[in-house]
């Protein structure tokens, strides 16, 4: 891919990401929900993705950055279209109940993205060393498991506000085994903790320029307000 054409693709990304929230947050103050100042914050990422991945589209890092946008933005069109389809004016649009299946594992991509390979690749969008290239397969591995399980779990969606809503994707085959499917997602915090255990490593072996990004990196999460790890 030429730095041309991952420039173009970074910036449409972003503006894809802003236009999505933005249209959610419009559709939030329209309807007396108000603005997400979450969903703001989250655009910080996929700007510094794109301004990532346009100047260095070998660096991961944005590309991962741009992904956690997309799927915030992608997860708030959907929910966009599942409430007004199933709340505001129920049977004004095909297929609400698809929109939120598809909506409820979202969370996924964007927190699984910032607590695995956000925190692995950091920060020049390489591994510490070869030897954790298959903690990422494994990790990628949890994120996409954790995904479908959650995808095809049969059942309504009672949880989310939905009790008389059934999932259109559920495999009924699978009820007696939905408990062990979803345990499939304990294994995004085990990921999260061995990719934190890589950042150390890669800190006690860094300095100058690296041990400085680091730092600034750890202070970031420290003192990130709590709302943001919600």
């Amino acid at each position: 891919m030429t730095k041309q054409t991952a420039g173009v693709l970074a910036w449409l990304a972003l503006g894809c990401v802003v236009l999505s929230v933005g249209a959610a947050e419009a559709f939030s103050v329209a309807n007396g929900s108000g603005v997400d100042p979450f969903a703001i914050a989250s655009l910080s990422f996929p700007v510094v993705g794109a301004l990532i991945a346009s100047r260095q589209p070998r660096n991961a890092l944005g590309w991962v950055m741009l992904g956690v946008g997309v799927g915030w933005g992608f997860g708030a069109l959907l929910g966009i279209y599942s409430r007004y389809g199933l709340t505001i004016r129920p049977g004004s649009l095909p297929r609400p109940d698809i929109a939120l299946a598809l909506s409820e594992p979202g969370w996924i991509p964007v927190i699984g993205l910032m607590g695995t390979f956000l925190i692995l690749l950091f920060p020049n969008g390489r591994l510490p060393s070869p030897r954790w290239r298959p903690w990422a397969w494994f990790s990628a591995i949890a994120l996409v498991l954790s995904f479908i399980a959650i995808l095809i779990q049969p059942g309504s969606f009672t949880e989310s506000g939905y009790p008389n809503v059934r999932n259109p994707l559920g495999v009924e085959a699978l009820r007696p085994f939905s408990g062990l499917a979803l345990l499939t997602i304990a294994l995004i915090p085990i990921s999260i903790v061995g990719c934190a255990v890589g950042l150390i490593r890669r800190f006690r072996r860094s300095h100058g320029q690296e041990r400085m990004q680091l730092k600034w990196f750890a202070a970031a999460g420290v003192w990130s307000p709590p709302s943001t790890w919600s």
